[in-house]
């Protein structure tokens, strides 16, 4: 399969390109700097093209059979919750690439979208008294991160219904892991009181629903660990005497795993990939 992926660079790209190159599929990375690659880039193809220019994309995209959008059009200098007004020109910015990109797929021909969207669209997250939250339930996003996933999943939605092609929005969890290989981009430290995900189930997700061969994919998939992760657990696992406070103090909440362990034929656990997120970060 040839596979074309945005982001290819960062820290859930990398793992990505390495899972499909390992897969045996063909990898067209759409990248800023080849570079950033590292032993990678002598494996796949690369692009250096704008995901703003649609015409560029539908000539680059012609001859894929999927895509998969990783990329986060975001200024590294400013949170990504911040609200308005610091910030709308970044958010419409991130929204219209991948309206574009969507678009582009479609005129192009590719038959598959996966595109890492996240849970924060969920946010106010429900309290776990209230029931678990799932794909299903009505979206009132409480920040421009949350509401900029919802947004991307529209389009998505709305191009895979005019080209009939079948659109995945993978709802992660916060992702840990190491990164994809020596000297790559890491991610940061994983909060607690979260279903995590880690790049381990990450991977085995992309590369399951790019292999399936009808729309059982298609449509929101929240993507987390069944088991949630205590800020107790991971002071114990990193060493810590005592647990830090939460950054983002609130009610417990909990998504529901039924659909993503219906698909993949089991439940995703995080905590190999968690215990080798945190040896990272102590061998910095």
């Amino acid at each position: 399969m040839h596979v074309a992926v945005t982001g290819a660079t960062g820290f859930l790209g990398l793992h990505l390109v390495a899972a499909l190159v390992e897969a045996g599929h063909h990898v067209t990375a759409l990248v800023r700097d080849p570079k950033r690659l590292g032993a990678l880039e002598a494996l796949v193809n690369t692009r250096q093209i704008s995901l703003e220019d649609h015409a560029a994309l539908v000539a680059t995209l012609a001859d894929h059979d999927a895509l998969v959008h990783a990329a986060l059009v975001w200024d590294g200098h400013v949170p990504p919750h911040t609200a308005p007004p610091e910030k709308p020109e970044l958010t419409a910015r991130d929204t219209a690439v991948a309206a574009t990109l969507f678009d582009a797929a479609g005129a192009a021909g590719v038959k598959r979208v996966v595109y890492l969207s996240s849970v924060a669209l969920h946010r106010p997250f429900r309290a776990v008294e209230q029931g678990e939250m799932t794909e299903k339930d009505p979206l009132a996003p409480s920040d421009l991160y949350g509401a900029t996933k919802a947004a991307a999943e529209l389009f998505l939605a709305a191009a895979a219904a005019s080209f009939g092609f079948v659109g995945t929005a993978l709802r992660l969890g916060p992702v840990v892991g190491p990164p994809a290989f020596p000297g790559a981009k890491g991610g940061t430290a994983p909060p607690g009181g979260r279903q995590l995900l880690g790049t381990s189930a990450l991977r085995r997700i992309v590369l399951a629903a790019l292999a399936a061969t009808d729309d059982a994919w298609a449509g929101p998939i929240v993507c987390v660990d069944g088991e949630v992760t205590q800020w107790a657990e991971i002071a114990s696992l990193s060493g810590v005497a005592r647990a830090p406070e939460p950054t983002s103090p609130g009610k417990e909440h909990r998504f529901s795993t039924t659909r993503l362990e219906a698909l993949l034929g089991g439940p995703v656990t995080s905590r190999e990939d968690l215990l080798r997120h945190l040896e990272t970060l102590r061998g910095r």
